[in-house]
């Protein structure tokens, strides 16, 4: 979450296609790049860190041996995600999106 948007992502991909001189593609290449290096460990007020440790956190809130084996407290146990003061997010259900991305 930043103050723009609740889904901003920190990395990027620029993506490289050359062509011949007819037309057709003789070369390609992705290259991934990280966004706004600062912001890795460093959040703005009324900004999250990356969803997936919100959505862990709120999985594991309900799931006592996972919270046991990971050593989980809270959110506001850990520097890494309280810096802004920004928990949770209104209409994004954490504890859902944790559920999905472990049904994936």
């Amino acid at each position: 979450k930043t103050v723009r948007n609740n889904n901003s992502s920190r990395f990027g991909k620029l993506i490289s296609v050359k062509f011949d001189c007819i037309g057709a593609i003789f070369e390609s290449n992705i290259v991934s790049y990280l966004l706004e290096k600062s912001r890795v460990v460093h959040q703005n007020a009324s900004e999250r860190n990356y969803h997936i440790f919100y959505e862990l956190m709120a999985g594991a809130e309900e799931d006592f041996n996972l919270r046991s084996l990971l050593r989980l407290e809270s959110c506001e146990s850990f520097a890494y995600l309280n810096k802004s003061g920004v928990i949770s997010i209104e209409g994004v259900k954490d504890e859902q999106d944790f559920e999905e991305v472990v049904n994936a």
